[in-house]
């Protein structure tokens, strides 16, 4: 569908196809969107949002409010809309689309309550805690539901939970024996074998999980090296050098894995980003003491080479896949 789109579009550039006729051609050839799919797509689109919109109007409410509801008026809104929530994802199922945008909120009402209650009566409970409690209550709920983003939802709140509490416990006791780049080695770890488990899923059928699940924790895996390589630059005597080795290792393996095992030109594209940033980070480290506009020239070409060179070797990589 995609290389028919761009024949067509290739045509009207070059003159072959008039702008009043490529419209024509394009619902002929069957890439065009019909009604149907445009209905399908703004309800998917509303019903999403206004989950997300709902989730936070009543967390801003709250923040907004908060001196003028007592305590037991601001409880009793948080619980009647959670288990209003809760009872629509139950009454719908996990296999409808209302029924998971009902989940989701429930899910999202459900830190809301956390938050609520350790505000309200001090509890003197760290944020880190607050995170990995929510984490701990929706894992059930996903394992359940088989929902993917709520998995998602549950690795988010895992690594807010590990960064909150190196930074709650001045790195803590974790900390001390990991030192500074303990954090960014834990989230990698975490990540990555989301990343592995997530692969190891859609490899073995799972009909629930999408490849679209696994670009997202590969996102996080791959922000997360990322700044471990350019950590290793910029202060390596805080996470040492052999961070940079690893971060090569991990790009290496990336390429290696999305390239012949699973083609994903996504990961590739992300991987290459990736190297920019780390190679544009090395150069300015290199020239630190050169100030001259020679320098950021330098810079900028070379991002602009290495851009132009691993946008060309994506294409190839796609063509020859066809």
């Amino acid at each position: 569908m995609t290389n028919l789109r761009d024949d067509i579009e290739g045509w009207v550039a070059t003159g072959r196809l008039s702008p009043r006729n490529a419209v024509r051609a394009l619902a002929i050839a069957g890439v065009a969107p019909t009604p149907v799919e445009w209905r399908k797509f703004a309800e998917t689109l509303l019903l999403w949002a206004g989950a997300l919109l709902l989730s936070s109007g009543v967390i801003y409410f709250f923040a907004y409010n908060w001196n003028a509801l007592s305590r037991m008026v601001r409880f009793g809104i948080a619980e009647v809309l959670f288990a209003a929530a809760f009872l629509v994802a139950t009454w719908l199922g996990p296999t409808r689309p209302a029924g998971r945008a009902a989940l989701l909120l429930a899910s999202l009402l459900a830190g809301a309550l956390f938050a609520l209650f350790g505000q309200t009566y001090q509890t003197g409970a760290d944020s880190y805690v607050l995170f990995a409690t929510w984490a701990i209550v929706l894992l059930p709920w996903a394992a359940v539901a088989r929902f993917e983003w709520l998995w998602l939802l549950c690795l988010a709140l895992v690594n807010t939970a590990i960064v909150t509490y190196f930074v709650t416990t001045q790195w803590g006791l974790l900390g001390l024996f990991f030192g500074f780049d303990g954090v960014l080695y834990f989230e990698l770890g975490l990540n990555t074998a989301a990343l592995f488990a997530w692969e190891w899923g859609l490899s073995s059928g799972v009909v629930w999980l999408t490849r679209w699940g696994a670009r997202a924790v590969g996102l996080l895996a791959g922000s997360v090296a990322t700044c471990l390589g350019v950590m290793a630059i910029v202060e390596p005597r805080e996470v040492g050098a052999s961070s940079f080795f690893v971060y090569v290792v991990l790009l290496a393996s990336l390429f290696f894995f999305y390239r012949t095992k699973i083609l994903d030109v996504f990961f590739l594209s992300g991987g290459l980003l990736s190297a920019i940033i780390v190679t544009a980070t090395l150069l300015g480290r290199v020239l630190e003491r050169n100030d001259g506009a020679d320098s950021l020239l330098l810079i900028g070409l070379v991002i602009i080479g290495m851009s132009g060179a691993g946008a060309s070797w994506l294409r190839g990589v796609v063509r020859r896949a066809q």
